[in-house]
């Protein structure tokens, strides 16, 4: 299971280079250099989406470390799932968050 598991997380980690390279080949390819409020509604939506994948990736590696470094299912879960938590927490609660707390300011 390790193996798959390592496999998979592989590819969610390239997942990720994939969505986060994507948007300066638009710009350069697609929008020819050009701001646009489609360009930016595209790259935005992108960049937002591309750390999903990598909190994923580096959550299922840790738990094929742990799994490996201490043989306890147990422990590679929960550090798994403290790595998912706390990586989500930093790249998407936190700036929700700032972003609820500033609108509510202005």
């Amino acid at each position: 299971s390790a193996k798959v598991v390592h496999a998979v997380a592989l590819c969610l980690v390239g997942m990720n280079v994939i969505i986060m390279m994507t948007p300066a080949a638009l710009h350069r390819l697609s929008f020819c250099g050009e701001d646009s409020p489609r360009f930016f509604r595209l790259g935005s939506a992108l960049v937002t989406a591309g750390p999903a994948f990598l909190a994923a990736g580096i959550s299922a590696e840790i738990y094929v470390v742990f799994l490996k470094a201490v043989n306890s299912s147990e422990a590679a879960i929960t550090a798994s799932i403290a790595a998912i938590v706390v990586l989500t927490g930093f790249w998407y609660a936190w700036p929700l968050g700032l972003r609820k707390s500033a609108r509510l300011a202005a």
